[in-house]
């Protein structure tokens, strides 16, 4: 392919107006993408041999696996979501449209039910089963505040798989196979990354594990500890809690002029205090109380309380509880509130909390004596000087952002949607999940994020949109007919830059396209009937007889177990 056939001018930015997502500052000024408004990206042709190289690779790691591939409707009606209940969601960002029939549609941000919905008409038998299947799908989400162009995006491009197993067995020994898989198409991709359990969060289901880019501008922070190697999603990692076990004080009531120290310390989050917060679940009002010296983890809640999402209770909400907007407390509470105690408020003695009145707060609080939950647990985030659980050290926070995640859906989907089989007895069975999904515009961000340096992009040889950049010096009909002769040759993995442009800014663009191997053919070698051979990975430099070239290029493709 011809340079100038490509849309998309390679533009040198002012490196001072990078934002802190290098890697997609790259990829715009390359030509790669484009931003096509807020939360939208466009893919130009040399953003799309990326990404189709990226297909390429994880389906390879699916067919190892037995995958085959699928597609799914974006859309789906809303009476699928229904079924479920997902529809109902008020964290999910679902994005809804009313067909001219007047039916409910939904833009899908994910498409547990549509591929469950699919596989309810195709199996029927446990010899149907397993059953792996995948997809390179778009999604939309509509994000309040979309943000770094592929990392967090409102339409995007994801590959997703499904499994459906016979029993809770066969899905656990499957899943450990698909991790394994999701590591080597990272690895395959030059990327990066930690992996850490995490909440299962609207997905459901009862474990998770994710897959993460390190990275100073990233949302997902993980809490890793460097001796004993546990690892896990701030909103559900597990830490060692101090507590504080004195003699009982009495009760206090103390006017709220003498709480004024309380309350700066409450904004400071101390050892000493107890803060409560109110949520509206799908069924009920949830009231949880936990130490000022934590912060508050509404994943740990939902699990606790067996709650499917939980939504910060209004101003209204609470009045009509009777609980003061301003002093939520368990004190004066005649509501029917679901209370969840962290069990770090359980064992501190003496802690100062406001009173569910105006006017005064009390201090030398105590549970089980001054107050009482419905349930116990461990409902806190951990934070950076937090100490592990299970070793004592002291946990390192790792910022990043997500590119992977697998799900154990177990028969959640399944059970609410009929999906079922007859076993080998011929009993009516209902079949185990599993869900895995890579976001492909993130991983995209991810490699020339993890592949660049000061000069441009550094593809790995798997996924590089071609594997040679060719370019003549001089007018000479004979140098011409070189380049296109190994154009001719090497062909559709070559670019042929035959711009009008100056050799330094033909040899910058070429850097920061990225491409492996940069092929010169000019006067000055072919007097010595040599090419200049330049590999972007290594910056080596040299010049190879140009009937070699061919035979070396080939050998430079075999070692690096590319397909020929």
């Amino acid at each position: 392919m011809n340079y100038s056939d490509l849309p998309g001018k390679v533009s040198h930015r002012d490196k001072e107006k990078a934002s802190p997502y290098e890697g997609n500052d790259l990829l715009i000024s390359a030509g790669f993408i484009r931003p096509s408004g807020k939360g939208f990206v466009s893919f130009l042709p040399l953003g799309m041999r990326v990404l189709n190289n990226l297909k390429r690779i994880i389906g390879e790691e699916m067919e190892e696996l037995g995958g085959m591939e699928i597609t799914t409707p974006l859309i789906s009606p809303e009476s699928l979501w229904e079924i479920t209940g997902r529809n109902r969601s008020e964290t999910m960002e679902i994005a809804r449209f009313t067909d001219r029939q007047g039916k409910s549609m939904i833009l899908s941000p994910t498409h547990e039910e549509a591929v469950t919905a699919l596989v309810k008409e195709e199996i029927k038998s446990h010899k149907d089963l397993p059953l792996f299947v995948y997809q390179n799908q778009l999604k939309y989400r509509d994000e309040i505040r979309p943000r770094g162009y592929l990392i967090r995006s409102r339409e995007f491009l994801m590959h997703d798989g499904y499994s459906f197993h016979r029993n809770f067995t066969e899905l656990n020994n499957f899943f450990p196979r698909m991790f394994a898989a999701y590591e080597r198409i990272l690895k395959r991709c030059a990327v990066p990354y930690i992996t850490s359990e995490a909440d299962t969060g609207f997905m459901h289901g009862s474990r998770s594990y994710e897959f993460t880019l390190p990275h100073r501008g990233g949302k997902n922070i993980i809490m890793s500890c460097p001796k004993c190697g546990y690892r896990a999603n701030r909103s559900i990692a597990r830490c060692e809690k101090t507590t504080s076990s004195s003699p009982l004080k009495p009760l206090e009531a103390v006017s709220s002029d003498l709480c004024s120290q309380a309350d700066e310390s409450w904004e400071r989050k101390g050892m000493g205090f107890g803060l409560c917060k109110v949520y509206r679940s799908e069924r009920r009002f949830i009231m949880a109380i936990y130490r000022g010296d934590f912060t508050l983890s509404t994943e740990k809640l939902k699990n606790v309380a067996q709650a499917e999402e939980l939504i910060p209770a209004g101003d209204e909400e609470l009045s009509q509880l009777g609980i003061d907007p301003e002093s939520p407390s368990p004190f004066n509470l005649n509501s029917s509130c679901l209370i969840v105690v962290d069990d770090s408020v359980v064992d501190t003695s003496n802690l100062t909390m406001k009173s569910g009145a105006k006017g005064y707060c009390f201090i030398n609080v105590n549970f089980g004596r001054d107050f009482d939950a419905h349930r116990i647990g461990d409902i806190v985030k951990a934070g950076e000087e937090d100490h592990c659980r299970i070793c004592g050290e002291k946990l390192d926070m790792i910022r990043g952002v997500e590119l992977a995640h697998i799900f154990k859906l177990d028969d959640y989907y399944s059970k609410k949607m009929g999906l079922s089989f007859q076993d080998e007895d011929n009993k009516v069975k209902i079949p185990f999940m599993g869900s895995y999904g890579i976001g492909l515009g993130r991983m995209l961000f991810a490699i020339a994020e993890a592949n660049r340096d000061e000069k441009g992009l550094k593809w790995p040889e798997e996924l590089a949109p071609f594997r040679y950049y060719i370019m003549g010096i001089g007018k000479s009909p004979t140098i011409k007919s070189r380049v296109y002769s190994l154009a001719e040759k090497l062909g559709k993995y070559a670019l042929v830059d035959d711009r009008k442009e100056g050799i330094g800014v033909k040899l910058r663009d070429c850097d920061m396209l990225g491409i492996p191997c940069r092929i010169i053919v000019s006067n000055r070698y072919l007097e010595r009937e040599e090419v200049e051979l330049y590999k972007r990975a290594d910056g080596s430099l040299t010049y190879v007889p140009f009937n070699d070239l061919l035979t070396q290029l080939k050998e430079w493709e075999r070692e690096q177990g590319l397909t020929i």
